[in-house]
C-alpha cells in the first residue's frame, strides 16, 4: 500500500483554490453584473415592501379621531367622504388593529392565527413579520402623518400615566374638532347633504 506525502492535502487545496479563482475570473463583467441584478431581484421579491409608518403614532391618531372627531361627525350627521384621509377604511393598520385581542393585562392574542404575546408591541412585531400581506397599503395613508395637527405626543405620553379623566384637558383638546371642521386645507364642511370633504 502506497502512502501519500504529508503535503498532498495542501497541494489539493491550492489546486482547488486556483481552479476556483480561475473560474471566477473567467466570467465577463457583464455576466457578473447580470448575476448581481438577478440576486437583488430575488432578495426584493423575498423581502416585502417596507412600510414607513409608525404603528404607535397611527394608533394615537386613530384614538384621537375616534374620541374627538367622530362623535362630532355623528352628532352633526355629517358623512366622511371615502377619499378622506380620516376615513376608517383608509387606515392601513385598521384591519390588523381590529384583529388584536386583549385577553389580560399581560396577554395579547393575534386574531388571525391565535398566537399569544405578553405585550402589545410584540403583537405589533408579529403583524409586521407574519401578517404583512394584510396591511391596507392600497391607499398608502399613514395616520401618523397627521400627528402634528392631532397632538399625538400628548396621547402617547399620557397613556402611561393612567389617571382619571381630566375635564380641563378634554376642554383644551376640544379644539381638534374645530380645527378639522374649519381648516380649508384638510376638511371643509359642505352644507349640501352634510358631507365632510377632504
Amino acid at each position: 500500500m502506497e502512502r501519500f506525502p504529508a503535503t498532498a492535502p495542501v497541494v489539493c487545496f491550492v489546486a482547488i483554490f486556483l481552479g476556483l479563482q480561475f473560474t471566477v475570473s473567467s466570467a465577463s463583467p457583464a455576466e457578473i453584473n447580470h448575476c448581481l441584478i438577478i440576486r437583488n431581484l430575488k432578495q426584493e421579491q423575498e423581502r416585502p415592501h417596507e412600510v414607513h409608518c409608525s404603528r404607535e403614532r397611527s394608533r394615537a391618531a386613530r384614538q384621537i379621531i375616534e374620541e374627538y372627531l367622530m362623535p362630532f361627525v355623528k352628532r352633526e350627521n355629517f358623512q366622511m367622504s371615502s377619499p378622506c384621509k380620516l376615513h376608517p377604511d383608509n387606515d392601513m393598520f385598521q384591519d390588523q388593529e381590529e384583529h388584536k385581542i386583549h385577553v389580560d393585562i399581560n396577554e395579547w392574542r393575534c386574531g388571525y392565527c391565535k398566537k399569544s404575546f405578553r405585550a402589545e408591541r410584540f403583537l405589533d412585531q408579529h403583524f409586521d413579520n407574519r401578517h404583512y400581506n394584510l396591511l391596507n397599503v392600497s391607499r398608502n395613508i399613514c395616520l401618523a402623518d397627521l400627528c402634528g395637527a392631532l397632538h399625538c405626543d400628548f396621547v402617547i405620553n399620557s397613556k402611561s400615566q393612567k389617571t382619571k379623566c381630566n375635564p380641563a384637558a378634554a376642554a383644551r383638546n376640544r379644539h381638534l374638532c374645530e380645527f378639522f371642521n374649519y381648516s380649508k386645507n384638510t376638511i371643509c364642511v359642505s352644507n349640501h347633504n352634510n358631507v365632510l370633504h377632504c
